[in-house]
């Protein structure tokens, strides 16, 4: 929820910023009459010539623009988004690898080592378990490891170990977490020391009647915000996603070690069935009465 809260107020601060310098980035976008123009001779040379005598700001971000160009545009802070970018994808394929069904779930384990206590007890099951890899084969050994104290202290243990494995899948996770909280902040950060350089660059020139020149710095300042809300929207999906499949993973696991135990407390007669446990109601002989 931490995260949530997070991203919307950073979206909610970048909309505010959004709105607020629109109107300048639209106003700079808009044709300069020459007549218009002050009489001193611009410190800049001109754009290039529309019909009609008039002149047009050459355009800030082009469609010709590579990524270099941009994160050259952007400053700074562009290649601090770049790296945190770097990151969070090299987390998101390590646990994408990772938390493949086949590195934790095995289907049928869960009967071969039901069929070794049953042979040999709970030191033949133990032994199989430690030959395994998976992750549902710790859950097993919890299970045969409290075997003799009855279901609810093996479902106990099953519980203990599932939180112990969750907590280790999804340690990584959090990593994209960070990474989907740290872009935004830092594209904001960008934003704000840009516009900071675009009004002082105005004001040293002595142009501030001239949209072209506070309009260019305001797009190169939204640079930095565009780029790290590029980053946060991927992190955030597969944030949510890998945090998902890490718990339905481990809830999996925990219903085959919890059925384990189930089966595990129940003695097996020679036939193979399961024997009627004290308590119960006692069968009835015979045919009734006559």
């Amino acid at each position: 929820m931490r995260h949530k809260r997070n991203c919307v107020s950073v979206l909610a601060a970048v909309a505010a910023l959004a709105v607020a310098f629109s109107s300048h980035a639209r106003a700079g976008e808009q044709v300069i009459k020459l007549e218009d123009m002050p009489s001193e001779a611009p410190r800049s040379a001109p754009g290039p010539s529309a019909p009609g005598g008039e002149v047009q700001a050459a355009k800030i971000v082009s469609g010709g623009d590579t990524i270099v160009d941009l994160l050259w545009k952007g400053g700074e802070v562009m290649f601090f988004i770049l790296a945190t970018s770097i990151v969070g994808l090299a987390f998101a394929i390590e646990r994408a690898v990772n938390l493949r069904r086949s590195v934790h779930v095995d289907e049928g384990l869960a009967s071969q080592v039901l069929d070794a206590y049953r042979r040999g007890g709970a030191p033949q099951a133990a032994s199989l378990l430690e030959s395994k890899k998976t992750s549902v084969a710790r859950l097993l050994a919890a299970a045969v490891a409290r075997s003799h104290e009855g279901y609810q202290e093996m479902e106990f243990a099953i519980s203990e170990a599932g939180a112990r494995l969750l907590y280790r899948m999804q340690r990584n996770v959090r990593v994209l977490g960070i990474v989907a909280n740290l872009a935004p902040l830092l594209g904001l950060l960008g934003t704000v020391l840009g516009m900071i350089e675009a009004f002082d660059r105005v004001a040293e020139v002595g142009a501030l009647g001239k949209q072209t020149e506070l309009a260019g710095g305001i797009a190169e300042a939204l640079l930095t915000t565009a780029f790290g809300l590029l980053v946060a929207i991927p992190a955030v999906l597969l944030y949510h996603y890998l945090k998902g499949r890490a718990e339905s993973l481990v809830r999996e696991m925990e219903e085959t070690a919890g059925d384990f135990a189930l089966k595990l407390d129940r003695p097996v007669a020679a036939g193979g069935a399961p024997v009627q446990q004290s308590g119960g109601p006692a069968p009835v002989q015979g045919g009734g009465n006559k």
